[in-house]
């Protein structure tokens, strides 16, 4: 009898420390879906890491490329200025010298064309009355002539401004250094000067200004 209650008592003692040993390893052993579970969640969470990594670099590089687009529209705005500003510049400048070449060529064809002008008694007598029209109001003394233009009116069968110059006593004398269609005539207030190249430059005074 007491050889069977032993017998009982070591099987449940061996019943009782197998049950107490699966819980043991139950407890330390963590179950194998528990670490898929953490594995997922590490995985989640490098993903999301690198996801807000690569938002923040695009956002970086997206604001880089702005400054850079603008820093280069201001630039190529500036340079542009300067650039309109110096073609502005030497457009002036070469306008100017441009006017200046028209004036010059204007005036030199004007002297050419007065220059190869016939003189005739007409030209002479013409240049005579509007200078001494210049000289009224003051006593005129002389009209000087160049000696080729003084020897036309002289030999002329009729001058009508050389009687003029005998009845007012106005004494017509001959100057080589007066050009041919021109003449001085001399007031007691001076000279007035009825030279073709005194008129000449006047024309050319008169274009400068204009």
């Amino acid at each position: 009898m007491t050889q069977t209650l032993l017998q009982h008592t070591s099987t449940l003692r061996d019943i009782r420390l197998s049950v107490l040993g699966f819980h043991r390893e139950e407890r330390l052993s963590p179950p194998a879906d528990m670490e898929a579970i953490r594995r997922k969640i590490e995985h989640e969470a490098y993903r999301r890491g690198v996801a807000t990594a690569t938002e923040a670099c695009e956002e970086r590089v997206r604001v880089l490329r702005e400054e850079i687009e603008l820093k280069h529209r201001e630039e190529v705005g500036v340079y542009l200025e300067q650039l309109s500003q110096k073609m502005s510049s030497q457009l002036a400048e070469r306008m100017e010298i441009l006017e200046k070449a028209l004036l010059q060529l204007t005036v030199e064809a004007v002297a050419k064309i007065v220059g190869s002008l016939p003189i005739t008694v007409d030209v002479i007598e013409s240049s005579l009355r509007e200078t001494l029209g210049a000289a009224l109001g003051t006593p005129v003394l002389r009209v000087m002539l160049n000696p080729e233009d003084l020897k036309m009116l002289e030999n002329a069968s009729y001058s009508e401004i050389r009687s003029q110059c005998a009845a007012r006593g106005i004494q017509m004398a001959p100057d080589s250094g007066v050009d041919r269609g021109g003449c001085l005539v001399e007031t007691q207030s001076g000279f007035v000067d009825g030279l073709r190249s005194s008129r000449i430059a006047s024309f050319s005074s008169a274009l400068e200004g204009a």
